[in-house]
């Protein structure tokens, strides 16, 4: 089906890709968000998704770690959906799956690069359309398990109750080190494991713990700020005493070996002065580029076997 929202173009692709990143031949779909109306706090995410891009032209697309390169895949970068402040983060929601549903009925993977964390409400709930019992693996500070926020209810702290409101999902969420005792009694609740930061750093969770609460098919959605803020220290809400690089890194690792990650985005990265900021754009990007090889080395690997 003709992909109205693929790019033509007239920006930069993701990792600088050209030679083969048409849609029709792609096997992944880049979709840049760029929103961030229900901010609260820190603000700049919606500059993200550029800095972001224009960050991932200084990378290789071979990744030392994951041993797998990039460059045979195909990857297109879609055109950048700009939303102003003033528009409602519902209609982002919506437009956001709408682009996802496209996506998914083409056979591309999704990686959603924003913006605040509600645009996620939209790709999760497309994905969850095409995959039963679908699992959200959320990387990130906050639980974002609030009815609503400052009375909105696809707020960027409300995206996890909007998913579980309105799909068969459930959540692991890794990384949580802000909540209240009415969030806490919500994630009781509803399908929600939180594993607390400071318990991951104890060292009193295993990987293979987390594993166990995740289906099959799982969408990862990665909020900067479950990182330390010496990692990336442009969010809009950073928490100290966040996750290392290398243990998320890790997690992702056995996820991708033991379930089959069907979609991904990262959220919350703040660019508000890129030439201040180019620290946390290379290193968002460097993270998408990192996380996307590890993914498809083990697609690849059970494709062939």
């Amino acid at each position: 089906m003709e992909n109205k929202y693929k790019n033509t173009f007239s920006g930069n692709y993701f990792l600088g890709f050209r030679d083969n990143s048409e849609y029709e031949k792609a096997k992944i779909a880049i979709l840049p968000v760029s929103y961030e109306g229900t901010c609260t706090f820190g603000k700049g995410t919606k500059n993200a998704p550029k800095t972001i891009i224009n960050s991932s032209l200084q990378l290789e697309p071979f990744d030392e770690e994951a041993l797998f390169s990039l460059d045979n895949l195909g990857i297109h970068t879609l055109k950048s959906q700009n939303f102003s402040d003033k528009i409602k983060a519902k209609s982002v929601v919506e437009k956001t799956k709408e682009i996802t549903n496209q996506i998914l009925e083409d056979n591309k993977f999704p990686v959603i690069v924003g913006g605040e964390h509600s645009i996620s409400i939209g790709s999760i709930q497309a994905c969850a359309e095409k995959y039963n019992n679908l699992s959200v693996l959320q990387i990130d500070a906050h639980t974002d398990l609030d009815k609503a926020y400052k009375n909105e209810e696809y707020s960027h702290a409300s995206m996890a109750n909007k998913v579980l409101e309105t799909t068969n999902t459930k959540f692991t969420q890794i990384g949580i080190r802000s909540i209240t005792p009415e969030l806490i009694n919500i994630a009781s609740n509803t399908n929600t494991k939180i594993f607390f930061a400071h318990n991951i750093i104890n060292k009193k969770h295993k990987i293979s713990e987390i594993l166990e609460t995740l289906n099959k098919n799982v969408y990862l959605t990665i909020d900067v700020d479950a990182f330390d803020p010496s990692i990336f220290p442009n969010t809009g809400t950073p928490e100290p005493n966040g996750l290392k690089w290398q243990y998320v890194i890790n997690l992702i690792k056995e996820v991708s070996k033991k379930r089959n990650i069907i979609g991904f985005d990262l959220v919350e990265h703040s660019s508000t002065n890129p030439k201040k900021s180019h620290y946390s754009d290379f290193s968002a990007a460097k993270l998408i580029n990192k996380v996307l090889c590890i993914i498809w080395k083990e697609k690849v690997k059970q494709q062939s076997s």
